[in-house]
């Protein structure tokens, strides 16, 4: 928006400008913020080392779906009952005396509804090892195999509190990785192991292989989120051959549909007291007991990085390491607007001539860009809310009217994730009432703050929701040039929108009712 004036009343307008200028720099007036970003490596060794384990997998490509569902593992405390555990896992030769024993029992059916029963490998017998893991059973079978034993499969939370015991460890045998215990380092990479062949890696109290040798079905979580039933998975898979010290945590486990059947996949029971004589073994099977009390599952709270990438959304080209802190010696500090800038400020802005003149333009705008937002009118009936509908250049300018600048997209992001690396601004999990979203039918644009929980710890309000925001990170995706745009708004559902990393991008002279903006400064 440019005028033609008189060159006297140009002189008059750019002294009044200037004097302006240099009597209040930032003309908005806005509330702001010092807070500190960059997610913060864990302090601990141990801790520290699996955050440096998620970026390294994460720059190779490797933090695939699998190891996000194993990683989402929040640290949370629960109370569990005492139980007995099997020290080993249910070998072969177990299992093929259970096959013939319950194909013994009257009125047994040798039907294909009892093909649960037959093992994928059977027998091992190639490596002649009758002594490994029972593998290739799918949950019906390990499940059956339990209850005629006299118990059942463990459930996760009861898995993670056996490997972890009252000493919170993130791995059976401690908190350091060790990686000598998978058996494909062995020469004889066609079978498992025998149980406790490396009794490092044994817990202390003496149960052996929860990590290493074949993985071990599970009940899935005592309280299931969903009500479709799926199983969990624990251990880390025994072929894989990188980033063992993430799949090897007690905690990253991931659930998987009870059909499924594995070379790499065993099991093992517990019991709600000392197990009787097995029926086709003639002899107690051996346990441990896990007694009752308060545990911590979970990933330990220090270590960020996991937790944050196992939720990060499907957002290509997000360079990691421009999320971390740089320096962890120094405070790396941004100061920012506390809200979305509102109509009032914004009114000011198109009221000064300067703006009016394009001395506050960007060099590259082109021509007849108009700064007007949409519905300009309307929006003035309530200038305490947010502006909206204002294309990326009129946000530009603004924001050097203001004496600042639009964040880049790696400020934005660090900003709502914070130095703890929340999922959300306001934290781990999603709230669908903590921010203005497209939840509810009735949304509709809020002042600042009406959403009391979109609020950082640092005090940075609504950037999960109200306004998705202008930052100034240009993408050159297909050859276009747009820019991205970050945080959910009142018009989108919130549970992915919501999450502090979520943004896509958006050409720049597009104006939308759900696109706001907020400046930051040096």
């Amino acid at each position: 928006m440019k005028w033609q004036v008189p060159l006297g009343i140009l002189i008059v307008l750019l002294v009044i400008g200037l004097t302006t200028t240099l009597l209040n720099i930032n003309r908005a007036d806005t509330e702001t913020l010092t807070v500190p970003i960059g997610v913060q490596h864990a302090a601990s060794p141990s801790a520290k080392q699996l955050d440096l384990a998620a970026v390294t997998a994460y720059e190779r490509n490797q933090f695939n779906k699998e190891l996000k569902q194993r990683l989402n593992k929040p640290r949370r405390t629960i109370e569990l009952s005492g139980f007995f555990a099997d020290t080993c896992e249910v070998s072969q030769l177990q299992w093929e005396q259970f096959v013939e024993w319950t194909s013994r029992q009257p009125g047994f059916d040798k039907t294909s509804e009892n093909q649960w029963l037959q093992s994928s490998s059977t027998g091992h017998r190639i490596a002649g090892r009758l002594t490994s893991p029972a593998s290739g059973i799918n949950y019906k079978g390990a499940s059956a195999y339990c209850s005629a034993a006299g118990g059942r499969l463990p459930f996760a939370e009861e898995f993670e509190a056996m490997a972890s015991g009252d000493s919170s460890h993130l791995y059976p045998w401690g908190d350091d990785f060790t990686p000598e215990a998978w058996p494909f380092n062995s020469a004889e990479r066609n079978s498992s192991q025998a149980c406790g062949s490396h009794e490092f890696a044994s817990t202390p109290s003496g149960i052996h292989d929860l990590a290493n040798n074949a993985m071990e079905w599970g009940q899935g979580p005592m309280y299931a989120q969903s009500l479709a039933f799926q199983p969990s998975i624990h251990g880390a898979p025994a072929a894989r051959r990188s980033q063992r010290e993430l799949y090897a945590l007690n905690a990253a486990w991931l659930q998987a549909e009870p059909t499924l059947k594995s070379l790499h996949l065993g099991f093992r029971c517990v019991y709600g007291k000392h197990p009787l004589i097995l029926p086709w073994r003639r002899r107690v099977q051996d346990v441990v007991q896990i007694p009752a009390g308060t545990y911590e599952i979970g990933l330990p709270e220090e270590s960020r990085i996991p937790l944050f990438l196992a939720n990060m959304p499907p957002v290509r080209g997000i360079n990691l390491q421009d999320l971390l802190q740089r320096d962890a010696s120094a405070e790396n500090e941004l100061r920012v607007d506390r809200c979305e800038v509102r109509r009032s400020a914004y009114a000011k802005f198109l009221g000064d001539p300067l703006v009016q003149l394009g001395m506050f333009s960007n060099e590259n705008q082109p021509a007849n860009i108009d700064f007007a937002p949409l519905d300009w009118i309307e929006q003035l009936e309530d200038s305490s809310l947010p502006v909206y509908g204002v294309n990326w250049w009129a946000a530009d300018a603004y924001a050097r009217w203001s004496g600042g600048r639009l964040p880049t997209v790696e400020e934005w992001r660090q900003l709502a994730a914070g130095k703890a690396g929340f999922t959300y601004p306001w934290g781990m999990s999603y709230d669908d009432e903590a921010a203005q979203t497209g939840e509810d039918a009735s949304s509709r644009l809020r002042a600042c703050g009406s959403k009391r929980n979109d609020k950082t710890v640092a005090g940075v309000v609504d950037l999960g929701g109200n306004l998705s925001e202008w930052t100034r990170s240009l993408s050159a995706q297909n050859s276009r040039l747009s820019m991205w745009v970050q945080g959910g708004n009142w018009l989108l559902p919130g549970a992915e929108t919501s999450k502090s990393l979520f943004g896509r991008t958006v050409p720049l002279t597009h104006r939308s009712k759900s696109i706001g903006f907020r400046v930051v400064y040096d």
